[in-house]
């Protein structure tokens, strides 16, 4: 049977075949117990031994180890499957957001939630060291969500709107 472990943005493939862990290809020797009256698990790999707690959590289940925690989402080569089936017919939505680029005031928000904006488009005019400056649009898109509001005060990096491209795959 093939498995694969999203960790901390890696995929690893594992294969068990017959008595064997194969991960990414590489035979390891792997054993795993549970201590007696404890939530803590005893993992050996390749002779090394190390003391582990997993608990589910939002999308897979939360493995703490060595003072870490991390999130491992696991799925066979099934549900791999369907899933890039199912992502293959939903339309791909990315989101842009529009930050400030210094502190300042805003003098005027040009476009509305829902507007299509083309690449270059004036989406944002804001007054930063007693100069106007336009801010423009990176990429075409949708404008998603329009965060000021003319007369706001905004700091370095704050969101001023978001932008989301559309597109079926």
């Amino acid at each position: 049977m093939k498995y694969f472990a999203h960790v901390e943005g890696r995929t690893l493939e594992i294969r068990v075949e017959e008595n064997r862990l194969l991960v990414d290809g590489v035979h390891i020797e792997a054993a795993l117990s549970t201590l007696p009256g404890s939530d803590r698990h005893q993992l050996c790999l390749d002779g090394r031994s190390v003391s582990l707690s997993g608990r589910r959590g939002p999308g897979g289940w939360i493995i703490e180890l060595e003072g870490r925690s991390f999130l491992v989402r696991v799925e066979d080569e099934r549900v791999r499957h369907i899933s890039q089936l199912a992502a293959a017919a939903r339309p791909v939505t990315t989101e842009w957001d529009l930050r400030a680029p210094m502190p300042g005031l805003i003098v005027r928000v040009e476009v509305e939630p829902g507007e299509k904006v083309r690449v270059g488009a004036g989406l944002v005019v804001m007054e930063a060291m007693k100069m106007e400056n336009e801010l423009c649009a990176d990429v075409a898109g949708w404008v998603a969500s329009v965060e000021v509001e003319a007369g706001q005060t905004v700091n370095r990096d704050e969101v001023l709107l978001r932008l989301e491209q559309r597109s079926a795959r």
